[in-house]
């Protein structure tokens, strides 16, 4: 009989494992008194696991991007909020910092602190690269930006479908019709060569006005020739995530009178023909962001009137010249560059709409009087540079206009010079982030009874 119930027990066994083998490679069985007395997690690559609820309700569990879990004391998440990084690791961030920003994750894994005013008073808008700007809600809420996907406009509808090249003659390129903006995309990431890649150009295209170019996590591109398109247009230019080192004049000349964006950003670029960014007439986004540029002209940008963000923060240059005539423009980001210092009229956009001038991270020493416009609700980010003191006749005008100065990790000086900061309450409040005196105490927790006697 013992025999019997053991053979019994052992066939039981080979049912279930033969029934769990059944099972799909991402599904197992989980007995019910184990998930009742535990939490069950769904790792990453489908298969669960059960995490004990004694581990699970004094730990907030965090998982990996491996599918992996790891347990977060309770302590640490409460005083901390925890950011996970794109390669799966944690890291937090204090939450006084978080609670007065929002925390944006770049794709590269890194974060970034998105002032909490600027985040409410805005609308922050994802590209679908996964950068994000920022804009104004009032803009926003009466509609006079429009926002698609990766901010590419509405172009004018077509009666019929346009027709793509013949596959075979632009092989290993793509031509894809998109429904959702009518028009056609070409993607070319799969390309071999330079020369490859001019060949394509030479085939029978039967419409001529595209709506993308796309070339991503290429490795073979390193230089964009001039008259590579052959008199195909774009109206979207993105080249992300590759090796390429230089861009030719006339390389976009067919683009002068169509581009609406041009993406340019995590490449090895140290040549740029800066001299034919006015000849893009209806350009609206511009990103040369994360390359290796030396220098970068201002005046380039000089009479766009339909720019409205400039992004060419990473590159570790010197941007020389000053940014003039750009009435539509809403963000500019400049942040870790090599600018020393900012210049009477620096800024003088002519824009009541614009919203954020990012100069974090160079190594400002200075800012001359009138560096930029003096705009309502205009957030000026000057973290980490290499300011000692706020001069009052630099800054007062700014600040009683309303304009936000984000000026942490800045060597700041807190003696007389600093005073007229605190003779009024509301300078003090224009001015955050938390900066520290380079003694370590926050600014604003000076006790303003010291500035007396000065």
């Amino acid at each position: 009989l013992q025999t019997m119930k053991t053979n019994i027990i052992i066939l039981l066994y080979i049912v279930v494992r033969s029934v769990s083998g059944q099972l799909n490679d991402n599904q197992y069985l989980t007995h019910s008194d184990v998930y009742n007395q535990s939490k069950v997690h769904v790792m990453q690559d489908g298969h669960q696991d059960t995490i004990p609820s004694d581990v699970y309700n004094q730990s907030k569990v965090h998982v990996m991007q491996d599918g992996h879990q790891d347990n977060i004391p309770s302590d640490v998440y409460n005083q901390n909020k925890v950011h996970v990084m794109q390669d799966g690791h944690q890291d937090t961030i204090p939450s006084d910092v978080y609670n007065q920003s929002k925390v944006h994750v770049m794709q590269d894994g890194h974060q970034d602190t998105i002032p909490s005013d600027v985040y409410n008073q805005s609308k922050v808008h994802v590209m679908q690269d996964g950068h994000q700007y920022i804009i104004p809600s009032d803009v926003y809420n009466q509609s006079k930006v429009h926002v698609k996907q990766d901010d590419r406009h509405q172009p004018e509808y077509y009666d019929y479908e346009p027709p793509c090249p013949d596959a075979e003659d632009i092989v290993p390129c793509v031509c894809t019709y998109d429904s959702v903006f009518n028009g056609l995309d070409l993607e070319c990431s799969a390309v071999e060569s330079e020369e490859q890649l001019k060949q394509i150009f030479k085939a029978d295209f039967p419409f001529k006005n595209f709506n993308q170019f796309h070339i991503r996590d290429n490795h073979n591109i390193k230089v964009l020739e001039a008259g590579v398109f052959n008199g195909i247009s774009f109206e979207i230019i993105n080249i992300c995530y590759t090796d390429l080192e230089v861009v030719e004049l006339h390389a976009l000349d067919s683009c002068y009178e169509t581009a609406i964006n041009i993406i340019l950003y995590f490449n090895k670029i140290t040549s740029f023909p800066f001299d034919e960014v006015s000849l893009f007439s209806k350009l609206r986004y511009f990103a040369i962001n994360d390359n290796l540029l030396s220098v970068i002209p201002a005046d380039a940008f000089h009479g766009l009137t339909a720019l409205e963000h400039i992004y060419i923060s990473n590159n570790n240059a010197d941007i020389v010249g000053t940014f003039q005539d750009l009435p539509n423009l809403l963000s500019i980001n400049l942040g870790f560059n090599a600018i020393t210092t900012i210049p009477a009229q620096f800024m003088n956009i002519g824009s009541s709409d614009l919203s954020y001038i990012g100069l974090y991270y160079n190594n400002i020493v200075s800012v001359e009087p009138g560096a930029f416009d003096i705009i309502d609700g205009l957030d000026i980010g000057m973290e980490g540079n290499s300011l000692s003191t706020l001069d009052e006749a630099i800054w007062r005008p700014y600040l009683e206009a309303g304009v936000t100065l984000y000026a942490d990790g800045n060597p700041l000086v807190c003696d007389c010079d600093i005073a007229w900061l605190f003779a009024e309450d509301h300078l003090l409040e224009q001015i955050r982030l938390l900066p520290q005196c380079t003694d370590g105490e926050y600014l604003h927790n000076l006790d303003p009874k010291i500035f007396d006697l000065c």
